[in-house]
């Protein structure tokens, strides 16, 4: 109807405005390009993506946007504006550095603005995203989706990376499959959208503790949507952003050679004396058996409890009668229970 087509079409129009705004302050600020330049993005990755800078003044977005036309309650709810108690409006985003957020046709539909270098503090939130609106969920979003979904296609795979530099980086050095999660946690709604174009998953996520554990969550849901999942490694490295501002290709050939996901489970299970008493041993088995027993496709389950079987030294009878007795895994492929995993994940992200 003309009255929905208004409510979401102003709210594309305020992001598209203030996009061009944001990208207006960047380009007047060498400054803060050559920040950008240090951390390894180059002139045309800047000006591909859109990104950009807030003003300095508390409310110059805000003001700039009713200057222009907009209703201030259209521009809230757009997510830019806040509306503070005392009924005053202020920016959402000050002192950030902008990445527009593209719905996977193109359109801008939010921001995350990471903040100034001047500027970062331990009570500072490092990230900020544009709040959800009629036109914006982080949860079914992907960065970049929307440049990278041809390559994903032409691939039949899919790069998975946390963050925008990550994603920026991987792209500008050439691995152009490649989508970003923006720093949440895998959803099925990430996922169906990456399944209609590629069957394999490659996770690029941070080599640290948190990392790991994000990477223990999404192979287990990625698992139910029989994908076949596996792990770069960055070596030396942090994380993918790190890789290509230290050893420009490099990324490529760990892409290229990423290592099954299983393989990460008994790296990260098997490995040191985790199976040198029984209770251990069988901790550390339990453990694998939950994961294999996430996988989708039965020839892919069998193939990793032959493995499993061949470096635990238990044969594969015993293997999958203990296998059958845990408790359904919490990636299941059946729909309902898939649904109770997206609404836990959801709960982590907040």
């Amino acid at each position: 109807s003309p009255a929905d087509e208004r409510q979401f079409g102003v709210l594309y129009d305020i992001n598209a405005t203030a996009a061009t705004l944001f990208e207006e302050n960047l380009a007047n600020s060498p400054e803060i390009l050559s920040y950008l330049k240090k951390r390894g993005l180059k002139t045309e990755t800047i000006k591909e993506f859109d990104l950009g800078l807030t003003l300095s003044g508390s409310d110059a977005m805000t003001v700039n946007l009713i200057n222009r036309g907009f209703n201030v309650n259209d521009i809230v709810r757009a997510g830019l504006t806040i509306k503070t108690e005392r009924g005053q409006y202020r920016d959402r985003f000050q002192r950030r550095i902008i990445f527009p957020i593209h719905n996977h046709f193109g359109k801008i539909v939010g921001f995350s603005g990471r903040i100034l270098p001047d500027f970062d503090k331990e009570d500072v939130a490092k990230y900020l995203n544009t709040s959800e609106t009629p036109i914006f969920n982080k949860s079914r979003l992907l960065y970049g989706f929307w440049q990278s979904k041809k390559f994903i296609r032409d691939e039949d795979s899919a790069f998975l990376v946390e963050g925008q530099m990550d994603f920026l980086l991987s792209w500008q050095d050439g691995v152009k499959n490649v989508a970003a999660s923006s720093g949440t946690a895998l959803t099925n709604d990430h996922l169906r959208v990456l399944r209609r174009s590629a069957s394999k998953l490659i996770l690029g996520f941070d080599p640290d503790e948190a990392g790991q554990r994000a990477a223990d969550r999404s192979i287990d849901l990625a698992g139910t949507y029989d994908f076949t999942v596996s792990i770069a490694s960055f070596g030396e490295f942090s994380d993918p952003a790190e890789a290509v501002r230290q050893k420009p290709g490099f990324l490529k050939s760990a892409v290229d050679n990423a290592h099954p996901a299983m393989e990460h489970y008994f790296r990260r299970y098997l490995a040191g004396d985790s199976l040198k008493t029984i209770d251990k041993r069988k901790k550390a088995i339990r453990l694998v058996l939950s994961k294999i027993k996430n996988i989708w496709s039965p020839v892919e389950r069998s193939h990793w409890l032959q493995e499993l079987s061949h470096r635990a030294g238990v044969p594969e009878r015993e293997l999958s009668a203990e296998m059958d007795q845990l408790g359904q895994g919490e990636g299941s492929p059946n729909p309902v229970e898939a649904k109770g995993e997206k609404r836990k994940l959801e709960r982590q992200e907040l």
